[in-house]
């Protein structure tokens, strides 16, 4: 799983998201953006690589809110292996981004 560097998620509204994909265990950035916590199957699946949101979150520093709010949940996700990263410094349009990937994942 850890070979794709990217994902795409279509949200709601048909808009696509790019996703920078990183390892449970690596550095989050110190930078405002989307954090989705994701289960990925490790080694594809049968019908192709599978990515599945288990939390969405926006955060004017993604680093900071994860360590001080989101990490507490997060080791409540036992299926939780990845985190995908969308880079956006508008909170308005962080907003909308966050509303359109709920309005199908979650």
């Amino acid at each position: 799983m850890y070979k794709l560097k990217e994902w795409t998620f279509t949200g709601a509204s048909g808009t696509k998201y790019q996703f920078s994909n990183l390892a449970k265990s690596d550095e989050l950035p110190q930078s405002p953006g989307i954090l989705i916590l994701g289960y990925a199957h490790p080694r594809g699946h049968l019908a192709g690589w599978q990515v599945h949101p288990l939390l969405i979150h926006h955060s004017d520093n993604i680093h900071a809110t994860f360590a001080n709010s989101i990490e507490q949940q997060a080791a409540q996700l036992p299926l939780w292996n990845c985190n995908l990263i969308l880079l956006e410094p508008s909170s308005s349009a962080r907003e909308e981004s966050v509303k359109d990937l709920e309005g199908i994942f979650l």
